[in-house]
């Protein structure tokens, strides 16, 4: 048998640039990545303020509405306290119905009626 032998195809062609063509290349690449970078960076930097000031913004509602709560709480206390004072009770108009008691009668212990 004849046996047909073909030159060896280099398979890894090396191009030859020049040493500044290289370095611009690599200077490209390195621009492009610390541009993606930094454009990456400031999204989440922008991102986590944007969520930290929205979180700012909810707790300063939450305190004002808690402090309104306390004050209404007050106002509702004063006026709880104000109800069962002994004042405020003379002056319902209930008590002004009532009519005075003609005999009154007084209880006492029997240590006190034996004195």
């Amino acid at each position: 048998m004849n046996e047909v032998i073909l030159p060896r195809r280099n398979s890894k062609i090396f191009s030859r640039e020049t040493f500044s063509k290289q370095t611009n290349k690599i200077i490209t690449t390195l621009v492009l990545l610390l541009g993606g970078m930094i454009i990456i960076l400031s999204a989440v930097f922008i991102s986590m303020t944007s969520a930290t000031s929205q979180k700012g913004y909810e707790l300063k509602l939450l305190q004002n509405q808690n402090e309104d709560l306390r004050v209404e709480k007050e106002k509702l206390k004063t006026k709880l306290n104000e109800s069962q004072s002994f004042s405020g009770i003379e002056e319902t108009p209930k008590l002004k119905e009532m009519t005075a008691p003609e005999a009154k009668q007084y209880v006492t212990s029997k240590k006190q009626k034996l004195k």
